[in-house]
């Protein structure tokens, strides 16, 4: 076992002795302990030897490589909770996911800001430790578990039976990997009363007191993870594209006059082993503020025009996929190749493509060059949420801009609101005005319908149509309402046709 230390060891990588100074002297001068290895062998024994606390291994070390040495420490004793955080001069999807493929910890490039450095290794460490001490607890409570007289499952968030001590065995025959039912939960003691073993003492104590008391005891070892959700979650978005976590759902737009589908926006969705479903709301913030948002943006953009040339393939109608670019993207120099590269790998034609930018950007002049740049592609270019930002008459007028989005808090209290009413009129006429397309977001009921239908939108988004789906039923969707334009009768008091598809 490793001998507790008043400071963290890190053992630094790197075949460029110069570079090894810089970051020795930033971390020792924040209290960190250093040691240094210029190759991967070096790099090994070293961390055989002193088990350090963190490595920061570059990618290009010489020798064996960084990616190979990632991998090699991890198959080491001990090396499956060391965290490694893996340096590169590139930030390219490519790098990341081989990174993680590695078993990299974290991913950072240079140049390297030596502060965020020291924040994030504290963070890191702090995350380890408390994994680390997850861990080790739940096999103490399973080697407690295996001597009590209790009946005592393990299982995980799927209630799939990952162990069983031998009273459980005896008194329930549940096998590993079988998935308990729910009435067979009703008998378990609420898990939220139970502090579970990230407090050993009060482990050995509950199993103590339910011998002879009560039936069975449900312990999820998935719970306690979630105490560690928000110094966990940056480490495990990093992880996310990797590990195929993210999705795409689907929310169809719908031409007013016709009632039919006219194109799709495409909506992140991040589903995780320990945290389970995440919103957008509070991943997409915090991939912004870390810069994991350009490679998930690109991972959005390449995925939304690969299922776009798919839905093509198999027969649908053509439609406009909408995809949100977000500003911190709109800083990355390269944007336009990006998305030009996209579009040539995936055969998709530039005009069915739009991205969404935020009201905010057009204010900022190094935006105007970018856009007009990816007007030049052939894309189309949206504004979403206007009327929340402050955008200007101005810089409507001299950007290729093709469509406005009326921000959903418009529409919400339209039906009821003067001031929403007219703001929502006000927007739809300017865009009429400058021979803008314009799009109601957020439609959830039959007067904020009737209230755009009278403005003369174009086209609406929302639950009043459909929720988002998954590719498959968004493609079912697509299928049934472009076969039958007589299903423009939504639009009207009459009940629709196929009101299964409305959800």
């Amino acid at each position: 076992m490793k001998s507790p230390r008043e400071q963290p060891l890190i053992l630094v990588v790197d075949g460029d002795a110069g570079q090894r100074w810089l970051t020795s002297a930033a971390l020792r001068g924040a209290g960190f302990i250093l040691l240094e290895a210029e190759d991967g062998e070096q790099a090994l024994a070293l961390a055989q030897s002193e088990q350090p606390d963190l490595v920061l291994l570059d990618v290009l070390v010489p020798g064996l490589g960084g990616f190979a040495v990632c991998k090699t420490l991890r198959r080491q004793h001990g090396g499956r909770d060391l965290p490694i955080i893996m340096v590169a001069t590139m930030d390219d999807l490519a790098s990341i996911e081989r990174a993680y493929e590695a078993g990299a910890t974290d991913f950072i490039t240079k140049p390297v800001l030596w502060l965020a450095l020291r924040h994030r290794i504290r963070h890191i460490l702090r995350v380890s430790q408390t994994l680390r001490g997850l861990r080790e607890s739940e096999e103490r409570f399973r080697a407690l578990a295996r001597a009590s007289d209790s009946a005592i499952l393990v299982l995980d968030r799927q209630r799939r039976v990952l162990a069983v001590n031998p009273a459980a065995e005896k008194l329930y025959s549940f096998r590993r990997g079988e998935r308990v039912g729910l009435d067979f939960m009703e008998l378990l003691p609420p898990i939220d009363d139970w502090n579970g073993p990230s407090e050993s003492p009060g482990c050995e104590s509950t199993i103590q007191a339910l011998d002879g008391n009560e039936r069975a005891l449900l312990y999820s070892d998935w719970m306690h993870a979630t105490a560690t959700q928000d110094i966990e979650i940056e480490s495990l978005l990093r992880e996310a594209l990797a590990h195929q976590e993210l999705t795409l759902h689907y929310q169809p737009q719908v031409d007013l006059d016709s009632g039919r589908i006219v194109g799709v926006e495409a909506l992140p969705r991040w589903r995780n082993p320990l945290l389970g479903n995440v919103t957008p709301a509070e991943f997409i913030p915090l991939a912004e503020e870390t810069g994991l948002i350009v490679p998930i943006g690109e991972w959005m953009l390449r995925t939304a025009c690969t299922q776009a040339r798919i839905w093509r393939e198999i027969g649908l109608p053509s439609l406009r996929m909408a995809v949100n670019v977000s500003p911190r993207q709109f800083t990355d120099t390269e944007l336009t190749q990006v998305i030009a590269r996209i579009l040539r790998e995936t055969g998709l034609r530039p005009d069915y493509l739009e991205l969404e930018i935020t009201e905010s950007l057009l204010a900022k002049d190094s935006v105007a060059d970018t856009l007009r740049a990816l007007k030049r592609l052939g894309v189309r270019l949206a504004i979403d949420d206007f009327g929340a930002g402050y955008s200007s008459l101005g810089h409507l007028r001299r950007l290729p801009i093709d469509r406005i989005k009326i921000a959903k808090s418009f529409v919400q209290d339209i039906s009821g609101e003067d001031d929403d009413q007219a703001m929502a009129a006000a927007i739809i006429a300017m865009a009429r005005s400058l021979r803008l397309g314009a799009i109601a977001e957020g439609v959830e009921t039959e007067a904020q319908l009737a209230f755009l239908r009278a403005l003369n939108c174009d086209e609406i988004q929302g639950s009043l149509f459909s929720q988002p789906h998954p590719a498959e039923r968004a493609a079912t969707l697509i299928r049934n309402y472009s076969k039958f334009p007589d299903l423009g009768l939504l639009w009207t008091n009459r009940a629709p046709s196929r009101p299964e598809e409305r959800i």
